[in-house]
């Protein structure tokens, strides 16, 4: 004769609650990644502005209007990432 665990439904709740709760971390840590890309990718762009902005310096010139113009990216480049943390 099988032998039959009086408890098992109480086992199949848990199971499924715990099932349920893996999923739902593995999400969270997805969209928590997609995050981390996304602030990453705008610190990116924010060392290419300056990257830019050197070089534009560097080359001299007239260049005045460029460096004021990457210097407004860069300051909405930040707070773009303290909105995004």
């Amino acid at each position: 004769m099988k032998f039959k665990f009086r408890l098992e439904s109480i086992l199949k709740l848990r199971k499924r609650e715990q099932d349920s709760a893996q999923n739902e971390y593995q999400s969270a840590q997805e969209m928590v990644r997609r995050q981390l890309s996304h602030i990453e990718d705008l610190y990116q762009k924010s060392d290419n502005a300056r990257a830019m902005a050197g070089s534009l310096a560097q080359q001299g010139g007239a260049c005045a209007n460029e460096l004021v113009e990457i210097d407004l990216f860069i300051e909405g480049q930040k707070l773009i990432i303290q909105n995004e943390r």
